[in-house]
C-alpha cells in the first residue's frame, strides 16, 4: 500500500507530492468517507490539527508500530515545519519502544529549532512519559 502526502508550499518551494509506502499498515492525510472505504487502519494514522501535522498512534507500541511510524516522522520533519504533534492516547503502554521513538523525533526536530508536541489523553501513561523526563524534552499535553 502507498499513500500521498502533500509537500510543503510557500516560501519559494513548489506544491510537492511525497509517497510513503508503508506495508500492511497505511498512512493516511485524509480520510476516505466513500461507502467502500475499508475501516481505519490500526498503527499510525497522519492528520492534522490547524494545520499541524499530527500522528496518532494505537494498539501495541511493538516493533511493527514503531517500523512505521519512524519513517513517517522523518518524512514530517523533513517535508513539513513547525511542530508536529504525536498522539499516544491509544497506545496500550508506555514502554521502552515507545520512548525510543519518541526521543528520536524529539531529537530531529531539536536539530531543526522546532517542537515536539505529546498528545495523552490516559493518566498513568502521561505519568510514565513525565517519568522518563520527556516533559522537559517536548511539550506534553492532554488529548481530547
Amino acid at each position: 500500500m502507498h499513500t500521498t502526502l502533500p509537500g510543503r508550499s510557500g516560501r519559494g518551494h513548489d506544491e510537492t507530492s511525497v509517497t510513503v509506502h508503508t506495508g500492511p499498515r497505511s498512512i493516511t492525510s485524509e480520510p476516505d468517507l466513500s461507502p467502500s472505504a475499508p475501516d481505519p487502519p490500526p498503527g499510525v494514522v497522519l492528520g492534522t490539527r490547524s494545520g499541524i501535522p499530527v500522528v496518532t498512534l494505537a494498539g501495541p507500541a511493538d516493533h511493527e508500530l514503531i517500523e512505521h511510524a519512524d519513517p513517517m516522522l522523518q518524512l514530517l520533519t523533513l517535508e513539513r515545519d513547525g511542530p508536529i504533534v504525536i498522539d499516544v492516547s491509544r497506545v496500550d503502554a508506555v514502554n521502552g519502544a515507545l520512548l525510543g521513538l519518541l526521543l528520536r523525533a524529539n531529537r530531529r526536530l531539536a536539530w531543526r529549532n522546532r517542537e515536539l508536541i505529546i498528545a495523552c489523553s490516559e493518566p498513568e501513561n502521561s505519568r510514565r512519559l513525565r517519568i522518563a523526563g520527556l516533559d522537559e524534552l517536548a511539550t506534553l499535553v492532554e488529548s481530547g
